[in-house]
């Protein structure tokens, strides 16, 4: 795949539901419901067709609204089939958050589900964005008809492979979201088992289990990679850790993806006597994880290879971990549980120190920068040249390290890096800590500034036994350094703000105790 024949997007998934015809494609676990290759083809085909009516041409964006059900992945095929650009929100987001986004990209179709119709008319006036809103169960039946031109159509066609396709919003755990712009090319190299291996071996099939919609890259990810592969995807509306035990033993789930912060929510409601030997990989990753987390994970799922996984948006997704086929590489993962793996072939990669840009050596804390294939084509409407260094590496903002065996350690992110006079501290390592204490459930930490010092860490907790924050604190600070004791205390909230993925959103806890500190 090159620029002398480019093939977009559109045309590798057309081809590719066109092969596995009658093959199941999806379970949707909510309702039992089936649906085949060929059938997301046709409705996909149709729903292209009519958008194409509707004045929708390459490069406008299309976007979505929606939980996940059997039709939800039709407008974001459809509008690659054009050629378009898919950019898809979620009802969770706050709506001054979704007003920025919505006028930002300006989307010319939004495709929405019913109950998130209110949400989405009321953020699309407030942007001034005048985008024609098709309802999933109503007026979105005119889409999937049946046509007398459908058996014509062929995909648009790209002039590059470095064109953008699809926009997805980052996380925004320390401020706003930003829209990730991500070219056919990294889609068309992340659809195929490159580095991340999704089979113990190259002629078994998998069945991957996720809850993620098409405003999270594992949603477009897991979808892609599973059309490109004939394999099959069971997906449901929401992560309900009871329902997900029994999906795996239901449809014999051989994959699926656990996010860091629902590791011991899923471990804790592990019913008696569920059959979930079919699992064979399990994958986490997302936000710092601990020794605690993994052999929790291994423990419930003891015929599984529980694998830490890294990745971002901005890499279209997870590109690195152990090799699940290499029996060396997964002793290597039992042994070193905190580590994400040795870098794929392909990717340059280097760690510096943040403040000289000085490449530091094994075992040494420093910002991870890569240069990849897959690497996004920058951020939405924003000069994104302050992500790239000199030398074209993109600036992960993570801190890591790697010792002699080359395999890395993700440490946490250099925005949530405490710094206490000289040191800097890691929030994942102390959050470790409070979540060894029994009566607390969610932990997080954070940096209250001090006119001396730099920062005082401060403890964050939701408990579900009686206590007191000076007990909590007083537990951690025993089981610490000097340098990273609780000095701002510990404070017990009712719930933990949260990104729509799920991740500790920073900068809404810093609001949330501000008044109290």
């Amino acid at each position: 795949m090159n620029d002398q024949s480019p093939v977009s997007v559109g045309q590798l998934l057309f081809d590719s539901l066109t092969k596995y015809g009658d093959k199941t494609l999806l379970f949707i676990a909510d309702t039992g419901e089936r649906v085949t290759h060929s059938e997301l083809l046709t409705w996909s085909v149709r729903a292209a067709l009519r958008l194409r009516e509707d004045g929708v041409r390459r490069g406008d964006i299309v976007s979505t609204c929606t939980d996940n059900h059997k039709y939800s992945w039709i407008p974001f095929l459809a509008t690659q089939f054009l050629g378009g650009i898919s950019a898809n929100f979620n009802s969770m987001l706050p709506p001054e958050e979704a007003v920025l986004l919505m006028r930002s990209i300006r989307p010319k179709v939004l495709f929405v589900s019913k109950d998130d119709r209110e949400y989405v008319e009321r953020c699309l006036k407030e942007a001034g964005v005048d985008a024609k809103l098709v309802v999933f169960g109503s007026s979105f039946s005119d889409y999937i008809a049946q046509r007398d031109d459908e058996s014509d159509f062929k995909p648009a066609t790209i002039d590059s492979v470095t064109e953008t396709a699809v926009v997805i919003f980052s996380s925004g755990t320390t401020g706003l979201p930003k829209g990730v712009c991500l070219s056919h090319n990294s889609w068309y190299k992340i659809a195929q088992p490159i580095s991340i291996r999704y089979t113990i071996n190259d002629d078994d099939a998998y069945v991957f289990l996720f809850c993620s919609t098409l405003y999270w890259i594992t949603g477009i990810f897991n979808i892609v990679r599973s059309i490109y592969t004939g394999n099959v995807c069971v997906v449901c509306r929401k992560f309900d850790t009871v329902e997900c035990w029994k999906y795996i033993e239901k449809y014999k789930v051989t994959v699926m993806f656990i996010g860091t912060f629902s590791i011991m929510d899923f471990v804790k409601s592990k019913p008696e006597n569920i059959d979930a030997s079919s699992l064979k990989l399990c994958y986490t990753g997302g936000s710092p994880v601990t020794v605690n987390m993994m052999k929790s994970l291994c423990e419930a799922l003891p015929h599984t290879k529980i694998l830490l996984l890294y990745g971002m948006t901005e890499t279209t997704g997870g590109f690195m971990s152990f090799d699940p086929t290499d029996d060396r590489q997964y002793e290597m993962q039992l042994a070193k549980p905190l580590s994400s793996g040795l870098m794929p072939e392909g990717v340059e990669w280097k760690v510096v120190d943040v403040n000289t840009n000085k490449i530091l050596g094994p075992n040494e804390n420093g910002e991870l920068r890569v240069k990849m294939e897959i690497l996004m084509n920058g951020y939405f409407g924003v000069d994104s040249s302050e992500v790239f260094d000199s030398d074209g590496y993109f600036k992960t903002g993570d801190i890591c390290n790697y010792d002699e065996d080359k395999c890395f350690f993700i440490v946490d992110r250099i925005k949530e890096m405490i710094k206490y006079r000289g040191w800097q501290i890691s929030p994942a390592f102390i959050v470790d800590v409070l979540l060894q204490h029994p009566a607390v459930s969610e932990a997080a930490v954070i940096g209250i500034p001090h006119e001396i010092d730099v920062d005082h860490p401060m403890g964050i907790v939701v408990v579900d036994k009686k206590t007191t924050e000076k007990e909590i604190a007083d537990f951690v600070n025993s089981r610490v350094t000097d340098v990273q004791k609780l000095r701002a205390g510990v404070r017990i909230v009712e719930k933990i703000p949260k990104t729509v993925s799920g991740k500790v959103k920073k900068s809404a806890l810093i609001e949330l105790v501000k008044d109290i500190v």
